[in-house]
């Protein structure tokens, strides 16, 4: 499927009328890979599940327990069209098991159904959840299949669990990975065993055991034309390893270096003691309900280390009393609560943890210094040579502690044993799960939003981490004709992810024609896969684009669409914009602008005042003459208001009689940075204000300037300083206000006359003007009564015949 959604998604679809919209349409469900899904809400455990439960963005929610579909056991058999099943903690490997106390609520449950013609379909989300107990208790989960998908070329494809051979229906499970920690321990969970097809998130058959399909059902049950039942996901959790502090260790670890005992089964002479073997497991022959066993497939692990920590006495009966109060699902919650309180108050409730390395073929031997014994509560994992916990199937499939009994049917290979005299522990194996849940895309084409055209040239995207087995290849296959077109040999992701294909070197290619890329195991499991379709339409000739635009919240963009010569006829719908998540935004006012021959289909965007800056993607469904669709993006990115990213001044200007005084604004961008007056910025002095009597204000509406003149003839009375008010439009429509600050400095001695004491600088002190009566601001007229009020700077007491003050002239 096509899973990178960048400016372009091909078409969905070459007949309208055929469309599912509530299902594909890509405008409702976008398709993304399973990787990018958007994070999952969280797992509740036993708890029941969040009633607001989403399917993630980019997925079609088929819940089926929510929706009312299904609404108690027995409608899991008589109900068409579903997949169900449970997720929970892999405390046996039973899918029963998982039903009830041993389920996890809240776990978003993924998965995608192949058809018989090779298919694939988008990806389905549910969450499960508990609805009374037995079958279906916690962890339970339905998909709703009843709505068909509908590929490119119109067909509608309806799961109804039927075919067999390689001509059936198949499906994989998949747990989001947002989702796989347990929020009661903080560990991870990881997927060790999917039913059916038994390897973690693998292709299996509604008919297993035949075909493409080479899994067995392992516990899960086909009712054909109607439903697949008893399916799981089986989880284990791991706490953290040895040299990270993990809380399941003592503070000291005791290493046993002996290296592995001969026969622990009967042996007398060591005493205490637990031993078993390690090794890499294939699950083949093993694709049956119960543990699984060790055969020629499967691979010894030398120097992993094996640990086992062992409880105090106090602590032993506070962990019995986990295992008789609380079901499987909570255990682990509370184990690590009860060793944190233990040791809040000053008590180690580990007596002792040992750990011994593996031979090479990969058994193992510890010995307890006399601890261990029938009655021992303890708990064992395994690290890799790198100090990674590793998962697989043991009978600790969970950091709980408890006596070798507890989970002893399920111990993979030889059942555990139990030597009473010596006290010796053997057969306790573990079997490592090489599997992750390995994702296979098709980047560039699918099967419903991006159909190929004849001479197309297929590209893969394969992440995850390969099965550590010879013989891993990517098989290309013409679903069409059944015939192989292309293989490659795997040996690392880059040879993978090498392996395109061209459909030109098939001459049996034509429109309509399905191909499928699958990733094989070297042991034959159909790890994963992918599919497209070929289509020869208008969608595929043409490639109409949007020129990304700017705005601001409130603010109206033109979105220029830039091919001209597009069919005549085709249409341009757009849809509600998206922000960087993919949520739908409300409020936007999205138009067609009014089509010319040079830029059909371009937009007039407006965003909401209140809209939060970011890019935000308008998906457009494009319809051609012939009825093909696709869906392009326009995108849009609001920036903050610039009336928030800008801030306007003007610095006080004197104004001197007879001359104009400007004053023009100035700029600072939010960093305090000076910048120039912002492209398409109007000013504007509001008109409320009144300018003091005799003075002349103007301002220029494009540069902001400005101007001031003082009245011709000047008094006591004239104001002094003046604040002109200033409005700022900027062009995104937001308003700033400044204020242009103006002084007159009546003889323009560059002294404002609120500070100088004489305005007119006629000799005189402007409190000597104003107590005379004559006019401060008029240098000719001046008091009258001499000796009454002497000039100012002048000397009264002057001798006869002296000229005063003549050094002033």
């Amino acid at each position: 499927m096509h899973m990178k959604s960048i400016a372009r998604r091909r078409g969905t679809t070459i007949a309208a009328a055929a469309l599912s919209v509530a299902l594909v349409a890509p405008m409702v469900q976008p398709v993304v890979t399973p990787q990018t899904l958007a994070k999952a809400q969280a797992i509740t455990n036993n708890k029941p599940a969040d009633a607001n439960w989403t399917a993630p963005a980019g997925t079609i929610d088929a819940d089926g327990i929510k929706n009312g579909y299904v609404q108690n056991a027995s409608a899991l058999d008589t109900s068409k069209h579903i997949i169900s099943g449970a997720v929970g903690i892999m405390e046996t490997t039973a899918p029963g098991s998982l039903y009830g106390k041993g389920g996890l609520n809240g776990v978003t449950v993924l998965m995608q159904w192949r058809d018989k013609d090779g298919s694939i379909s988008p990806v389905y989300a549910a969450q499960s959840q508990g609805h009374g107990t037995q079958r279906f208790g916690t962890g339970s989960f339905v998909f709703d299949l009843r709505e068909p998908w509908v590929d490119v070329n119109g067909k509608e494809h309806l799961f109804d669990s039927t075919g067999t051979g390689s001509d059936q229906q198949a499906y994989r499970l998949w747990v989001a990975d947002s989702d796989m920690v347990n929020p009661e321990t903080g560990n991870r969970l990881h997927c060790t065993r999917q039913v059916s097809g038994l390897v973690p998130g693998s292709w299996t058959g509604v008919a297993p055991g035949s075909g493409h399909y080479p899994a067995d059902a392992s516990g899960a049950t086909q009712v054909a034309g109607r439903n697949i039942a008893y399916t799981g996901v089986f989880l284990t959790e791991q706490a953290p390893p040895a040299a990270k502090k993990s809380y399941m260790a003592a503070p000291e670890i005791t290493l046993d270096e002996q290296g592995p005992i001969s026969n622990p089964a009967v042996t007398l002479r060591e005493k205490n003691t637990v031993s078993g073997r390690v090794w890499l497991e294939s699950t083949q022959g093993d694709r049956v309900v119960g543990p699984v066993g060790e055969n020629r497939y499967d691979k010894h692990l030398k120097d992993y280390n094996v640990y086992l920590s062992i409880l105090t006495e106090d602590a032993r009966i506070k962990a019995q009393e986990i295992e008789e109060q609380y079901p499987e699902n909570e255990r682990a919650g509370k184990t690590k609560e009860m060793l944190e309180n233990e040791r809040a108050n000053g008590r180690e409730p580990i007596e002792k943890t040992f750990a011994a390395k593996t031979d090479e073929d990969g058994r193992y031997s510890i010995r307890t210094d006399g601890l261990f014994n029938n009655d021992s509560y303890f708990y064992m994992w395994v690290e890799n040579e790198e100090g990674e916990v590793v998962s697989g199937y043991s009978a600790n499939p969970t950091p709980v502690f408890q006596r070798w009994t507890e989970n002893r049917g399920e111990n993979p290979g030889i059942i555990t044993g139990y030597n009473p005299s010596p006290a010796n522990l053997y057969n306790r194996n573990f079997a490592v799960i090489p599997y992750t849940v390995i994702q296979l895309d098709i980047t560039n084409y699918d099967s419903y939003e991006n159909p190929a055209p004849l001479d197309a040239v297929a590209e893969l995207e394969v992440t995850g981490a390969l099965p550590p087995f010879e013989g891993n290849k990517i098989i290309w296959r013409n679903e069409t004709t059944d015939k192989i077109v292309k293989e490659c040999d795997v040996t690392t992701l880059a040879d993978a992810n090498a392996c395109t294909f061209d459909t030109t070197t098939d001459d049996k290619r034509e429109p309509g024609t399905v191909y499928s890329a699958t990733l094989h195991s070297g042991l034959g499991d159909f790890l994963a896969s992918d599919t497209f379709t070929i289509v020869d339409a208008m969608n595929l000739n043409n490639e109409p684009s949007y020129d990304p635009a700017t705005t601001s919240p409130g603010a109206e963009v033109e979105v220029p669409q830039k091919v001209s010569d597009l069919p005549d006829g085709t249409k341009f719908e757009p849809q509600a914009p998206k922000n960087d998540a993919g949520e739908p935004q409300n409020g936007w006012t999205v138009a067609e602008t009014p089509s010319t021959e040079d830029n059909p289909g371009s937009l007039t965007v407006t965003p909401p005042a209140d809209t939060q800056p970011g890019d935000y993607t308008i998906p457009v469904l494009v319809t051609y003459p012939d009825g093909s669709k696709e869906t392009i993006d326009a995108k849009v990115t609001v920036t903050p208001k610039q009336a928030d990213q800008f801030a306007p001044s003007y610095e006080n200007k004197l104004i001197v009689p007879g001359t104009p005084a400007e004053s023009a604004p100035k700029f600072k961008n939010d960093k305090g940075e000076d910048v120039t007056v912002p492209e398409g910025a109007k000013f504007e002095i509001p008109g409320d204000y009144q300018a003091p009597q005799g003075y002349d204000v103007k301002i220029d509406p494009d540069t902001g300037v400005v101007t001031v003149t003082a009245p011709e003839k000047l008094d006591k009375d004239t104001a002094e300083e003046l604040k002109v008010p200033v409005k700022v439009t900027y062009k995104d429509g937001s308003v700033d206000d400044a204020i242009a600050p103006f002084q007159l400095d009546t003889d323009g001695d560059g002294t404002p006359d609120v500070t100088d004491e004489d305005d007119d600088n006629d000799g005189y002190t402007d409190i000597v003007e104003n107590e005379a009566g004559t006019n401060p601001k008029d240098p000719s007229d001046k008091p009258s009564l001499a000796g009454q009020h002497d000039p100012v700077g002048q000397d009264i007491n002057t001798n006869v015949g002296v000229v005063p003050n003549s050094d002033k002239g």
